[in-house]
């Protein structure tokens, strides 16, 4: 998630790539692995070498920003239920094939 939102705020995959302290190809490679995971395309060209999210890449920004904001809890008794809200999002979000879902 880090590498699409570096590429949300920089607009490239170069600047992504500055932004994070990596190289090009690495930044490119986990888009990949991301957009496997979510099955569809989450970043496209927007002109001279300008990279945007697209919709499904903005929803996914949208549900890890909410995420974020629920597991920034102000104490510990609500810190159990920001881990279940994080986990219920995240297994509903990518369904795993392969894998099995931690008890």
């Amino acid at each position: 998630m880090r590498y699409l939102r570096a590429v949300a705020d920089s607009d490239s995959l170069t600047g992504a790539a500055g932004l994070l302290r990596l190289t090009t190809p690495a930044i490119r490679s986990q888009l990949r692995g991301l957009e496997d995971l979510a099955g569809c395309p989450l970043v496209q060209k927007a002109g001279h070498g300008a990279f945007r999210p697209t919709p499904a890449g903005m929803a996914l920004l949208l549900a890890e920003s909410q995420v974020a904001t629920a597991l920034a809890v102000p104490d510990a008794t609500s810190a159990p239920c920001s881990r279940a809200v994080w986990e219920t999002w995240f297994w509903t979000s990518f369904p795993p094939a392969s894998i099995s879902r931690p008890a």
